[in-house]
C-alpha cells in the first residue's frame, strides 16, 4: 500500500490540512510501492517514471502498460465484529477517521487491482464525500447519513450504492458474520456495477496542478467547489452556517524528522488504538490495531504502508 491517512479531530489545525489535496498526492508519486494484500492479486507490470515505455500513469504514481481503470473508494467497517477486514492491503490510499461512538471507519481507494473480497462495506458519512470527489473516484457504500447522500448527489459523484437494486447483483453477505458487519463486494463486481450504470470504466483525465497567467481559471474552479461544499458546513437541522472558531497559531514546522513509530489513541479503551512501527528490513511501516498486528483477511499478512499522514482538525458539534 502506498499511503495511509489518519484524520484526527482535536482542537487545532495542522499545516498538513492545507496541502492534502496536492502535496499528499506528490508524496504518493515519489515513494516506491510495496507488495501487499492478496498474494494472488497482481498489478499490471509497474515501471518507473523514467523507464515507462509509453505507459499510463495511475493515481499512485506508478505506470501500467495497459489502461488506467476508473478508481473507486469503498467505505469499510472497523468495528471489532468486522475484523479482519478484506482488501485493505490492496488499496493504494486509505483514510481513517472517527464516526459515532468513538469508532473509526476506513475509506479505501483502489485502481487496477483484482481483489476477490473487499469489506465489510458500511454506510457513508458526509465528511468522507469530499475525499472521494477530490480523487475523481466512484463511491462504493451501503446507505449513509442524509447529509452524506445529499453531498454525493450535490458533487455529482459516481454512486455505487448497495441499498438499491444493485445490492443483490454487486454485493453479498457472509452468513458466518453478524449483520451489519458482513457485507462484501469485489473488484470484478464494482467494475460490473460501473458498466451497468454506464459510468466510466477508464480513468478520466485528471489535472492535479491548474495554473494560469491570471489565476482566473483556477479561482473560478475553487469558488465553484467551495460553493458546493458550503452546504456541508450547515449543522444538522439548522439553516445557519457553523460559526468559525478563532484561529490558533500553527505549531512550528520541523524540516527534518526521523519517525520510527506513530500511535493514535482514538477514544476511551483500546479497541481502536492504532500504531505504526517502522520495519527496517522492508522499509515500510507495519500497522497494529487494538494492540495486535492488523492483518488483511485475504492472506493473513500484516498491513504495511510506505507513507503516513496524520491530520488534526478542529472538532465541532453539529
Amino acid at each position: 500500500m502506498r499511503a495511509w491517512g489518519i484524520v484526527e479531530f482535536t482542537t487545532w489545525t495542522a499545516l498538513l490540512v492545507a496541502i492534502l489535496g496536492a502535496g499528499f498526492f506528490v508524496l504518493l508519486s515519489v515513494f516506491p510501492s510495496l507488495s501487499g494484500g492478496d498474494s494472488s492479486t497482481e498489478r499490471d507490470q509497474v515501471f518507473t517514471r523514467d523507464s515507462a515505455p509509453g505507459g499510463t500513469q495511475l493515481l499512485d504514481g506508478t505506470y501500467v502498460e495497459g489502461k488506467a481503470e476508473f478508481p473507486y473508494a469503498v467505505m469499510i467497517d472497523n468495528r471489532p465484529e468486522a475484523r479482519p477486514q478484506y482488501g485493505l492491503g490492496d488499496a493504494f490510499l486509505v483514510y481513517e477517521t472517527l464516526v459515532e461512538g468513538g469508532a473509526t471507519r476506513y475509506l479505501a481507494f483502489f485502481q487496477n487491482v483484482d481483489v476477490s473480497r473487499i469489506g465489510p462495506v458500511r454506510s457513508a458519512r458526509d465528511y468522507f464525500v469530499p475525499w472521494v470527489a477530490e480523487m475523481h473516484a466512484a463511491f462504493v457504500h451501503s446507505g449513509g447519513s442524509p447529509q452524506a447522500l445529499a453531498a454525493i448527489k450535490l458533487l455529482s459523484i459516481y454512486d455505487v450504492e448497495e441499498i438499491s437494486y444493485l445490492g443483490t447483483q454487486y454485493f453479498w453477505r457472509d452468513a458466518d458474520r453478524p449483520e451489519p458487519h458482513n457485507l462484501f463486494t469485489s473488484s470484478s463486481m464494482v467494475r460490473g456495477a460501473l458498466e451497468y450504470l454506464e459510468y466510466p470504466v477508464e480513468m478520466l483525465p485528471v489535472s492535479i496542478w491548474d495554473f494560469s497567467a491570471t489565476g482566473e481559471v483556477l479561482g473560478q474552479k475553487v469558488a465553484r467547489v467551495a460553493d458546493k461544499l458550503a452546504v456541508l458546513l450547515v449543522p444538522y437541522g439548522d439553516d445557519e452556517p457553523v460559526a468559525e472558531e478563532p484561529k490558533k497559531p500553527l505549531p512550528p514546522v520541523r524540516q527534518e524528522l526521523d519517525v520510527d513509530s506513530v500511535q493514535v489513541d482514538w477514544a476511551a479503551g483500546d479497541a481502536y488504538d492504532v500504531a505504526f512501527e517502522y520495519d527496517v528490513d522492508s522499509g515500510a511501516y507495519v500497522r497494529s490495531l487494538a494492540g495486535e498486528a492488523h492483518v488483511d483477511g485475504i492472506d493473513g499478512e500484516q498491513i504495511a504502508v510506505s507513507n503516513i499522514v496524520v491530520l488534526r482538525l478542529p472538532k465541532k458539534k453539529r
